[in-house]
């Protein structure tokens, strides 16, 4: 659960074995996913921090390289 209240989803690895880069929240107000702005780098291992003033991915892996 964010800071905000909504929960976040991000990143992770579909079922074809591709990194995502997606991002959303659980809007509990109208029972529905949106869709956020895409992370800079597909990932998964990662931690999500929700802050007062944003959502933060840190860490991770891309497939290809370890994201720092």
């Amino acid at each position: 659960m964010g800071y905000d209240g909504y929960l976040y989803i991000s990143g992770g690895v579909n079922n074809n074995k591709s990194y995502l880069n997606s991002c959303e929240r659980f809007n509990w107000n109208k029972n529905r996913w949106e869709n956020l702005s895409n992370m800079n780098y597909s990932r998964r291992g990662f931690s999500l921090i929700s802050m007062p003033h944003g959502i933060y991915a840190i860490g991770g892996h891309s497939g290809t390289k370890v994201i720092a």
